[in-house]
């Protein structure tokens, strides 16, 4: 397998980038702010394409391609000529005929052939290709020098809800992508998507996590998430992803009941009983629930609740005028959240009806 071809099955794997070569042919439309970085055994290319009503060109595809050079020190000092007459294409990416915007290319390498692959480089550029199929010229060029000891990606991902938050555990890998062991890990970095973010991922640690667990406090029941984990390797000072673990989807579900109102108080007069208690202090408390009796040994099910619908919150307090002068009646709380669980009732209070 010669050098370019090997290359041509590696190019997922994320590396170390070269600063891109200046542009030759100015007129052409240009692939703005071209990049290639390493994840995994991925690279992954990106650029953004001029919007067509300031180039006046409607696209039918955009083709990628790809030169391998002996990695010598220093920048590359390849030309967009002898790119041209040496690179090939490695795929893709059909249009519709007024795309612009971000766009991706993804290459996936063989990582078999490590020590020919530490020895390479790695150039790219695209060529847009209008709607009667001409090409438009090469863009500008990126570099990246792949790197071979890269982790492989975290595994046994989990995520395990509770009233507080979404706890995310994983197993650090064993070894690298390329086989080899250990592993020259710096870190993890946690990704999570939902339906805000349109499927796309989004980092929730803003430095490296250095243990095997996170703890995701920004979270709301009934919205559907998806995590992932990335291992991080430090190579000749950048940070390096490994890819993806397998992800985990969860639709968190708010099973869990408030607290029972406390310090509930009682007071009589004019012929009615008054309640007052402080408010819960849980953020998904919506109301409350008054149950009374005329005995403090009656069964949880015979108490009869006052209120038709839940009391607001706040205030909390509640006056029961449906009572008899000189009677003693007995009164539980409970609190209710927004997901309709119920607290349990709180401890009974008494109080005999003042005229």
């Amino acid at each position: 397998m010669t050098l370019l071809s090997l290359a041509s099955v590696w190019f997922t794997a994320c590396g170390v980038s070269s600063p891109p070569l200046p542009p030759e042919r100015p007129g052409r439309v240009n692939a703005a702010q071209l990049t290639a970085t390493q994840r995994g055994a991925q690279i992954i290319v990106k650029w953004s394409i001029p919007p067509a009503r300031r180039t006046g060109v409607k696209l039918q595809r955009i083709d990628i391609y790809r030169l391998a050079e002996p990695r010598t020190p220093g920048a590359s000092t390849t030309t967009l000529d002898s790119f041209r007459e040496g690179a090939s294409i490695v795929g893709f990416i059909p249009l519709s005929g007024t795309a612009n915007g971000d766009q991706t290319f993804i290459d996936t390498v063989d990582l078999s052939k490590a020590t020919r692959l530490n020895d390479t480089r790695f150039l790219y550029s695209v060529v847009y290709i209008n709607q009667e199929g001409q090409p438009l010229g090469f863009s500008d060029l990126t570099a990246i020098e792949p790197v071979t000891v890269i982790p492989d990606a975290p595994t046994d991902l989990r995520v395990m809800p509770s009233q507080e938050q979404l706890t995310v555990t994983w197993q650090a890998p064993a070894k690298n992508i390329d086989n080899t062991a250990p592993t020259e890990i710096s870190g993890f970095n946690v990704y999570r998507s939902d339906s805000t973010t349109k499927g796309v991922l989004r980092p929730l640690n803003a430095t490296p996590i250095t243990g095997t667990e996170y703890n995701d406090h920004a979270f709301e029941f009934g919205t559907e998430y998806t995590y992932t984990v990335r291992a991080i390797t430090t190579v000749r000072g950048n940070q390096l992803e490994s890819a993806d673990s397998h992800p985990v989807t969860i639709k968190p579900v708010d099973i869990y009941p408030p607290a029972a109102p406390t310090s509930v108080t009682i007071a009589s007069a004019n012929g009615t009983i008054s309640l007052f208690w402080p408010s819960n202090t849980e953020p998904d408390v919506v109301g409350y629930n008054v149950y009374r009796a005329e005995s403090a040994n009656t069964p949880d099910g015979q108490w009869i609740k006052l209120n038709g619908r839940l009391l607001p919150h706040p205030p909390t307090s509640f006056t029961d005028d449906r009572v008899q002068i000189g009677k003693r009646y007995y009164y539980k709380l409970t609190a209710v959240d927004r997901f309709g669980n119920e607290s349990q009732r709180s401890e009974a209070v008494s109080e005999q009806v003042n005229p």
